[in-house]
């Protein structure tokens, strides 16, 4: 795996992240042949735009991400640890 671009941003939606993956295919000529995220809602659907026009590319859930997501929705339901609470 290899990082070609990082676009920081204020705010992202959707419609941002769809569009920074098509600059960065103009800017680096590379389609992926998959993209790794956290499925946070803005990546979400901005990938699934995105691999929508271009069906060769690959989407996948960063799995250590959803683990922890996972354990922590666990911990905070069950009132085990005050550290997961926001």
């Amino acid at each position: 795996m290899t990082p070609v671009a990082l676009l920081p941003v204020e705010s992202s939606t959707q419609d941002i992240v769809y569009q920074q993956l098509k600059a960065v295919i103009a800017t680096t000529g590379i389609l992926p042949a998959a993209i790794l995220s956290d499925e946070g809602s803005d990546l979400s659907g901005g990938i699934a735009q995105f691999c929508q026009s271009h069906p060769e590319t690959t989407r996948y859930r960063d799995l250590p991400h959803m683990a922890a997501r996972l354990l922590k929705k666990r911990l905070e339901k069950k009132k085990i640890n005050s550290r997961w609470e926001w």
